[in-house]
This record gives C-alpha cells, structure tokens and sequence, in this order.
C-alpha cells in the first residue's frame, strides 16, 4: 500500500487511539507496539491467499487541535515469511477499510 488511507474523526485523538486499538483486537491481529503518547499502533495480521505471509501494518493518530483527528492507517507484506511472492493483491488497503468499518461501528456505540 503505497499511500496511507485516511479518515478524519469529530473525536479526541485519545478516545481514537482507544477505539482503534479495540478495533484491531475485534478483527484477531497481533499486536506490535502501543505507543499511545505518539499515537503509533502497530499490528500484523496472519497469512492469507492474498499474502502468504501476512501483513505488516501502522495506525497513526493525529490530533488536529479543534477536538477532531486524522487516523492514517498504512501496511506492508510482512517480511518475515515467504519472500516469493511478488505482490500481495492489495490486502493491506483492504485490511485499513476493515479497521476503519470496526472503528465506525465501535464510535456509534
């Protein structure tokens, strides 16, 4: 996925981060690392038959100062397993629109 895919929340970046980080929990990824002061998520997800050996991919919550913030999530073919495969069929972009449906659905709440 070359550009992040991007939405913007009319809520504190903090309760975002929180209810990314549910989100990615709901949808059964790894968790890598939480840096919560930084806004930085980051999660792999397991092997599919668009990716052998799965993704690697980042959250990054951005406050904008007026009570909203932008979320950019981003991902990779993770590097760790099988490097013969060449492309991954845009799985990471699809897994960036299912975080953002979980994270739409965990707001309404």
């Amino acid at each position: 996925m070359a550009e992040p895919i991007t939405h913007e929340y009319s809520f504190p970046s903090d309760q975002a981060f929180n209810i990314a980080l549910q989100a990615v929990r709901r949808l059964g990824c790894k968790i890598s690392s939480i840096d919560k002061v930084n806004g930085l998520l980051q999660f792999k997800t397991q092997m599919s038959w668009k990716s052998w050996a799965g993704q690697d991919m980042s959250i990054l919550v951005l406050d904008n100062g007026n009570g909203t913030c932008t979320v950019d999530i981003t991902g990779t073919r993770n590097a760790s397993g099988l490097f013969v495969q060449a492309y991954d069929w845009g799985e990471a972009g699809g897994i960036a629109k299912q975080v953002f449906a979980e994270m739409d659905k965990l707001f309404k709440k």
